[in-house]
């Protein structure tokens, strides 16, 4: 049976770069790594071991998470290595394991815990991970390793939208373009992407096993301002005070709403040849507990924002808000859309308490308008500026 050492980062003498280097730092029959997030002070830890051993090497990462870096990525696959980013299509549903097992002959060594390949999780994070020695004679510790190998198999062979293989600088500077991948030198003054025309993102949800909804209520956080180096486009720098102008910053916001599990009417999407898409969607209970949908939206969500009476139809009334999109965990871009609010308390829709407000999609359709969003989440956050500003999260 294996034998186990357990490391504790940080809060004992021992971190993991030093034992990570000493397991993989060798010539090797085959090095499987496995991680959520990698920058490239971190990558340059495994780089010796990676190069040593590059064909026999398989390196798992994961992407958009907003963590791990174009950098990184040009490090690892630098050393030659066999490299894959793993895309789960969702910023919610992130790649997560972190593994790193090395075999030689009849014996084999993995460490697995919590390490991510960045310098803090290698060397000053409190992270903790087990260190496991496997002898493959022994059966139980072949058929563990045996395991390990044929999930990552699995991996690649049975998500290829999903498990992608890099194999050049074009396919992370690809990613990098696509919002995937962050740049570890600046931030970037955030351009409008271009809509969607069906050659765009479409990676859709990794189908996986167990998705547990998060119970959901109405909550407010503190709202703050942020400090950002901005390079121009004509790559001039400056420092600026940014509220939310371009991307906006989440820390300004508070949820207000969440959805269900998102439809064809939701977005806008044809069921069928004869069916008309409205271009807006009825705003519901959704996810939320405790609130009833024929006020909510009107005296809560869109307090504020200066509704007018319809000339045409006195009983609806509508406004105009901002809106900051993001879609997958992508931002794309700020957007007038136009809401309604139907204030008869007599109609029938009311009596039966459906819902009373919706959202028309208008230029931010082409973004809506997506199959690989359906069965997703909506989720829409306020801050409340004058007049109020609103960001919807669709993953």
């Amino acid at each position: 049976m294996a034998k186990a050492r357990f490391l504790l980062q940080a809060v004992t003498e021992n971190d993991h770069a030093s034992v990570i280097k000493k397991v993989l730092d060798k010539d090797l029959d085959q090095l499987i790594i496995s991680v959520a997030f990698a920058k490239s002070q971190g990558a340059a830890v495994i780089k010796s071991a990676l190069a040593r051993n590059k064909e026999k090497s398989s390196v798992f990462v994961g992407i958009r998470n907003d963590i791990t870096s174009y950098q990184a990525l040009e490090v690892l696959l630098e050393t030659g290595a066999n490299l894959y980013v793993v895309d789960t299509g969702s910023r919610t549903t992130i790649f997560h394991p972190k593994i790193y097992l090395a075999k030689k002959g009849r014996s084999a060594k993995a460490i697995v815990g919590s390490a991510n390949l960045t310098f803090g999780g290698l060397h000053n994070n409190i992270e903790a991970s087990s260190i496991l020695d496997f002898d493959l004679d022994v059966v139980d510790d072949a058929e563990f390793i045996n395991q390990v190998e044929s999930v990552f198999r699995h991996l690649v062979a049975n998500y290829p939208q999903h498990v992608l293989k890099i194999r050049n600088t074009d396919d992370i500077k690809n990613i990098f373009e696509s919002g995937n991948v962050v740049d570890e030198t600046v931030t970037v003054k955030q351009k409008k992407p271009k809509a969607p025309n069906g050659s765009g993102d479409s990676i859709s949800l990794m189908k996986l096993f167990g998705r547990f909804p998060l119970p959901v209520t109405k909550r407010k956080v503190s709202k703050g301002y942020v400090d950002e180096t901005v390079v121009e486009e004509g790559g001039k720098e400056k420092v600026v005070y940014r509220p939310s102008i371009g991307k906006p910053n989440i820390q300004d916001y508070y949820l207000v709403w969440k959805s269900k599990e998102l439809k064809e009417r939701d977005l806008n999407i044809p069921a069928g040849e004869n069916t008309n898409p409205t271009g807006s969607m009825l705003l519901k209970k959704g996810a939320m507990e405790g609130i009833d949908q024929r006020h909510y939206f009107y005296y809560e969500v869109f307090a504020g924002v200066g509704w007018v009476a319809d000339a045409s139809q006195a009983h609806y009334e509508r406004a105009q808000i901002k809106v900051h999109l993001f879609t997958k965990g992508v931002y794309r871009g700020t957007f007038d859309l136009k809401i309604s609010h139907n204030t008869s308390t007599t109609s029938k829709s009311y009596q039966q308490k459906n819902a009373m407000t919706n959202i028309s999609w208008g230029p931010a359709k082409n973004y809506i308008a997506q199959r690989d969003l359906l069965g997703r989440v909506m989720t829409l956050y306020r801050r409340d500026s004058i007049p109020p500003e609103f960001m919807i999260d669709i993953d």
